[in-house]
């Protein structure tokens, strides 16, 4: 079993010509990074659950929550390969939906947060997976401090403080982790991973009203209907 992109395409040259299974859960796309064939049959030893990509509509309930913000900015560091593929699907949806998508290049989290300081209290931030400017959290909670709203596609990030992300939209890991384990099951039983169609996560809308009140941000009642958890 496999957590993440880059473990799966691991495990599946590492494996490669045998018959050993592997289960991945999640993965953004299995198809267009070669791990399966197609979604509903597999093929070859692999098959998990695809976590579609979240980063758009993350950014959207960003805009939504926090419609003032004048700049969306993004921290990043320009040789982080997982950052720039984040990147990409939100400079493609920014424009739709009239966000001014403000890209910033910082080299280590002491960089990040120097920059965080700088920004004005109508900007915010929207959170993309970024290993190299990690704990992300403490980005956060920096920009919060500064009155700085943030959005992101991770739920880890919505802290039960009033210092994490006012908007998480992103797939539950303890359910992906439950769906793979059905797949497991299965495989366990008897039946090829081939077999096994590729199953999709359920993704969730995450809000954090301590967050949002620190912030003087005031939700409306339909957006709070339309979450599936709300931090109060």
């Amino acid at each position: 079993m496999t957590l993440g992109t880059r473990p799966a395409l691991v495990a599946k040259k590492a494996l490669a010509g045998t018959t050993i299974p592997v289960v991945f859960a999640p993965v953004i796309n299995p198809v267009g990074e070669g791990i399966v064939a197609s979604l509903m049959r597999p093929g070859g030893n692999a098959t998990g659950v695809q976590d579609g990509d979240t980063l758009p509509k993350a950014l959207e309930w960003l805009h939504k929550i926090v419609p003032h913000a004048t700049q969306v900015h993004v921290l990043y560091h320009p040789r982080d390969t997982v950052a720039h593929a984040s990147i990409n699907p939100l400079r493609a949806i920014a424009p739709s939906l009239g966000v001014n998508l403000v890209l910033d290049e910082v080299h280590s989290p002491a960089e990040a947060r120097a920059a965080i300081a700088t920004l004005p209290k109508e900007a915010a931030i929207f959170v993309v997976p970024t290993p190299s400017l990690e704990p992300l959290s403490t980005l956060i909670e920096v920009a919060v401090q500064h009155g700085i709203a943030v959005g992101a596609s991770n739920h880890s990030y919505l802290s039960a403080m009033k210092a994490g992300a006012v908007v998480t939209y992103a797939g539950s890991f303890p359910a992906m982790g439950q769906q793979a384990a059905q797949l497991v099951d299965q495989i366990v039983k008897g039946t090829r991973p081939a077999d096994l169609p590729v199953e999709t996560a359920e993704h969730f809308l995450h809000l954090n009203l301590q967050t949002a009140t620190a912030l003087g941000l005031d939700i409306p009642d339909e957006f709070l209907r339309q979450a599936d958890l709300v931090v109060r």
